[in-house]
């Protein structure tokens, strides 16, 4: 194989393959030498193509074994409110999230970004307060999603850290621990590329694709959570389903 980049077409092609389903969780990739001789490339290309896989977390690589799929895309049709815990569970992957940040806060003192969304959306005063919750979401011990969440003190005015850990799920308490029965939402995709925080926790390099969702969630009513999650740009496959709508 001829070319200055040999080892962005084996990263490229194994990448494909597992986001396509050929390669499946748990999969063995092919080995360096398996790589040289099937693409006629030196040690270095193969190594430095798993070496970037493994960085992604495409890939786990294990001393003595090999490199392993270390996950599976998570695919999700947009016909309602989804568990992440749930999706990944399905796929016999584990599941677990790391609380970052806890504390109230007034509106007026959150990141002035969200700041406008709080007002936006959720119809708050600069001196009404907020929780303020960031975790991390993990797959296989792999950081897969950021979570930056605010909910009104007002309407639930006793939550706690210990609420959020194990499995994170805030609509669960919203809907069980405080009555409020199912919830509904609005969400906004964006894709884009990764801030320097959004790199450093997800172990990707800034500037890396990656996807936003902005989800405005309601319970009898009332805008209740204002909450963004980013993905890693390969981590979730959206689909949707269209109905042909004739031309009045």
């Amino acid at each position: 194989m001829s070319g200055p980049l040999k080892y962005l077409v084996i990263k490229n092609t194994i990448k494909e393959q597992l986001l396509s389903g050929v390669l499946k969780y748990g999969d063995k990739v092919p080995s360096e030498a398996e790589l040289c001789e099937q693409y006629d490339v030196s040690r270095i290309s193969a190594k430095r193509a798993l070496d970037e896989l493994a960085y992604e977390g495409y890939i786990v690589r294990q001393r003595g074994r090999g490199s392993f799929v270390s996950y599976a895309p998570i695919e999700h049709l947009i016909d309602g409110i989804y568990s992440l815990k749930d999706e990944l569970q399905k796929k016999g992957v584990s599941y677990h999230t790391e609380l970052l940040d806890f504390k109230e806060i007034h509106v007026e003192n959150a990141d002035p970004m969200d700041e406008v969304g709080l007002y936006r959306y959720m119809f708050l005063e600069k001196t009404d307060r907020v929780y303020y919750i960031q975790c991390l979401r993990y797959a296989d011990d792999v950081a897969i999603a950021t979570d930056k969440v605010y909910i009104p003190v007002k309407y639930c005015p006793s939550i706690t850290g210990e609420d959020i850990k194990g499995d994170g799920s805030i609509y669960r308490i919203i809907e069980e621990k405080y009555q409020y029965g199912k919830i509904r939402a609005q969400e906004h995709y964006y894709a884009r590329a990764a801030n320097p925080q959004e790199a450093e926790l997800l172990q990707i390099a800034t500037g890396s694709p990656v996807l936003k969702i902005l989800r405005v969630s309601y319970a009898q009513g009332k805008p209740m959570i204002y909450s963004f999650r980013v993905y890693k740009g390969e981590i979730l496959h959206l689909s949707v389903n269209l109905d042909y709508k004739e031309e009045s």
